[in-house]
């Protein structure tokens, strides 16, 4: 897209982890034939304990308007509760009953909106919280149990799966790079 669109994006996420405050907005955007579209945009800070663990940034194409309402203000609760508690052993029924929905509720409307389910979401930033441990040098052992797998198995499994290799070697690919 056009270097004042990137600006203008970049100059938004800064705005948004210097405030700490969520942007919701639309737009149009052009699709690769150049009709115009209707996006919904959410970028919001992933905050862990009061402290920025990330960055989450989601675009929904908005069918027409009555999907607008739809849209309102459930979804962002719903994505900073989600990632907010990705690697606690807190359950999606919980969750829902925080923010007053039931949890069938919550998973349709989530799937209707992000095109995946509530765990889904809650397993790729598990994995996002993970790469970022991995980064810093922790042990994969305790990367899993950091990130709320039961076991080392069910950790690099899911790892490889999101990531197309496993944890150790992710870390392992991303040592050299720093090495250059």
């Amino acid at each position: 897209f056009p270097k004042w669109r990137a600006q203008r994006y970049i100059n938004e996420e800064k705005n948004v982890m210097a405030n700490l405050q969520s942007e919701d907005y639309q737009e149009f955007l052009l699709n690769n034939e150049g009709v115009p579209e209707r996006w919904r945009t959410l970028k919001s800070p992933w905050l862990k304990n009061g402290v920025i663990a990330g960055y989450i940034n989601i675009g929904i194409k908005l069918e027409d308007q009555g999907q607008l309402e739809k849209r309102s203000d459930l979804l962002p609760p719903i994505v900073q509760s989600i990632a907010k508690h990705a690697c606690e052993n807190i359950s999606l029924d919980q969750i829902s009953a925080n923010l007053g929905f039931s949890r069938r509720t919550m998973e349709r409307r989530f799937k209707e909106l992000m095109r995946e389910s509530p765990q889904q979401f809650r397993m790729r930033c598990r994995i996002a919280t993970a790469k970022a441990h991995l980064l810093k040098g922790k042990k994969v052992i305790d990367v899993g149990q950091l990130c709320g797998f039961n076991d080392q198995s069910h950790f690099s499994k899911a790892f490889k799966i999101y990531e197309g290799i496993s944890p150790k070697k992710f870390q392992l690919n991303e040592e050299a790079k720093k090495l250059g």
